[in-house]
């Protein structure tokens, strides 16, 4: 069938494989089950840091390096501005390495506890570092 003067052409679909690789795992901190979740992209990295009882998405922020400073730039895309958690962790995995990074954190963890769950993500970073 033709259009004007041009004959119709048939669309076809190439079926790729995904660049988007995922990785978890979890630890106990406290009295709390922590799972984490980690979404590689292309050029980014999205973690998710929750609870294995209640998973959720409540808080997000994002850091990516600024060739204008050495600190990354970090801002909060989802949930309260009261979070110190997300950035700061956002910041230090930008750093570490050395691409964008969406980090979510939506568990409760206090000033204690925090610094276990960052022991244990750099733990697996370090173990499976192609995950990351």
């Amino acid at each position: 069938m033709e259009i004007g003067s041009r004959p119709m052409e048939t669309a076809q679909i190439e079926f790729t494989d995904s660049r988007f690789t995922t990785h978890s795992f979890s630890e106990k901190v406290g009295s709390t089950g922590v799972l984490f979740k980690v979404l590689k992209m292309k050029d980014s990295l999205f973690v998710w840091i929750g609870s294995s009882q209640e998973p959720k998405l409540v808080n997000m922020c994002v850091a990516m390096k600024n060739p204008y400073e050495s600190l990354p730039l970090t801002t909060q895309v989802l949930g309260s501005r009261t979070d110190e958690m997300s950035p700061g962790l956002a910041s230090q995995l930008t750093r570490r390495l050395n691409k964008p990074v969406f980090v979510g954190v939506n568990v409760e963890l206090d000033r204690f506890l925090f610094p276990e769950v960052t022991k244990r993500l750099n733990e697996e970073i370090k173990k499976h570092p192609e995950c990351f």
